[in-house]
């Protein structure tokens, strides 16, 4: 039986039979993906190497995309010659230099979670020479950021300059920047993690081409640049933004001087989010008013009281058509749902009247309340009626998913009642796509009958 899902599958594949061989070893497109696992930082198996060359052998004319693995990561790297006795290993630095080196040309796309600088020594004698005319994607983090490339006086350690990367476009960077020149103006995707809160924003405003941007867990500043600029900027190619809530005064400088015109997706990264300034929530508003596009809110995890849905209903623009909401509790999800069905009526207009997606994950769903379903119920009467005519920019809600956090356990004997289940049937029956999760958390589109309950 042979697995899919097998990091080498061509070469399985060619271990079936002859022909099979033949068919695989003369299909390029087959091996332009793979991963090589190193046993530890100092070295691997030779075979990692002999693989890494049959990819490139094979690929034929296609670029390769690839990934790097350690197997142990808290192993140091250790500059000797012990580990080779039998000779039949090879030293780590070698499989980075096959590829950076030998096949500069081919590479496509490179991953590394665990990268150590030592692995790149042999990087400054052939920068001069070298070229990366296919590299789109790079993914790196760096073992040991606290040494590694923090200075500016390691520029030469490596040395990659932009002019080397023609097609660099998706830059994805953990625990510190290397001291390498970025192509800020062909960069179309950035993703920033335990990185300095400074550079994460300074990098923001140098990009000015940039599609998709995030910054997760970031770190306290530097202290190298001093605070944030104190000038507007408008990213008119922007239409996926995250940023990691928690440092006020990055964070206000954020909402007051970045404009996103064609902004489209809005993630709230988790993070150590602490109460705000007073004048926060204003600028918030502010800052989703200019992004009339915005179409998606999604929060990564839970906030603080500013974050929950209560009050994001009252500040995100009318444009807003899915929520994506996680750790959410009871009170957030019965105050949360109660606003969204008693949201119109006394002359007050409905908010987020085009909501077609409402996705909640948490704590709740594990033995929701009997206020919670009561609330559930009158939103979907509200917001599943069909929109009068003159009122053409309401929209009806099409999907529901309501999902326990899968951190805990759901409570076996937390049914609803049978009343309440074929209330919620005839909503499903009507159109409603509703979306539960099994006791592992998995996706469970619901059929939804009255013998079939939500909890199992």
């Amino acid at each position: 039986m042979v697995d899919e899902d097998d990091p080498h599958l061509p070469v399985v594949l060619g271990t079936i039979s002859t022909h099979w061989r033949k068919v695989v070893y003369s299909t390029p497109s087959l091996w332009t993906h793979l991963i090589v696992t190193l046993e530890n930082a100092q070295c691997t198996s030779h075979a990692n190497l002999t693989l890494l060359q049959l990819y490139f052998e094979n690929s034929g004319n296609q670029s390769i995309s690839i990934r790097i693995d350690l197997i142990d990561d808290e192993s140091e790297y250790e500059d000797d010659d012990d580990w080779n006795e039998n000779g039949s290993s090879v030293c780590a630095r070698e499989i980075l230099e096959c590829i950076f080196k030998d096949h500069s040309t081919k590479l496509r796309a490179f991953f590394c979670d665990t990268l150590f600088l030592e692995w790149l020594s042999f990087f400054p004698d052939i920068a001069a020479n070298v070229g990366f005319p296919n590299f789109e994607h790079i993914h790196i983090g760096w073992a040991k950021p606290s040494a590694v490339l923090v200075s500016r006086d390691n520029v030469d350690l490596f040395p990659l300059r932009a002019s080397m990367i023609p097609r660099l476009n998706y830059i994805s960077l953990m625990n510190c920047l290397p001291a390498i020149q970025l192509p800020h103006e062909q960069i179309t995707v950035l993703i920033l993690e335990d990185i300095e809160i400074d550079k994460c924003f300074n990098l923001l405003f140098l990009c000015p081409n940039l599609v998709d941007y995030h910054c997760k867990h970031p770190k306290s500043p530097s202290g190298f640049d001093g605070g944030p600029t104190d000038q507007h900027m408008a990213l008119d190619h922007l239409k996926c933004f995250g940023w990691a809530f928690g440092s006020k005064t990055w964070d206000l400088a954020l909402l007051t001087l970045l404009t996103l015109p064609v902004l489209e997706r809005f993630r709230y990264e988790e993070s150590d989010d602490q109460t705000q300034s007073s004048n926060f929530r204003q600028r918030r508003r502010e800052f989703f008013s200019r992004s009339p596009k915005l179409a998606t809110f999604e929060r990564a995890s839970g906030g603080t009281d500013i974050w929950v849905l209560e009050e994001l209903h009252v500040d995100l623009p009318d444009s807003i058509e899915e929520v994506y909401l996680r750790d959410v509790t009871h009170a957030e999800a019965n105050s949360g749902v109660w606003g969204l069905a008693y949201s119109q009526g006394l002359g007050r207009p409905m908010v987020l009247p085009r909501l077609k997606v409402l996705s909640l994950e948490g704590a709740f769903w594990q033995n929701p309340s009997e206020y919670f379903i009561i609330f559930l119920i009158m939103m979907l009467q509200l917001r599943r009626q069909t929109p009068p005519e003159e009122q053409e920019d309401q929209a009806c809600l099409e999907s529901l998913i309501l999902k326990h956090d899968v951190k805990t356990t759901p409570l076996l004997d937390a049914g609803l009642s049978e009343f309440h289940l074929t209330q919620l049937q005839k909503f499903v029956d009507e159109g409603l796509e509703l979306v539960t999760a099994d006791k592992r958390g998995r996706d469970r589109p619901e059929r939804f009958r009255c013998e079939d309950p939500i909890h199992y």
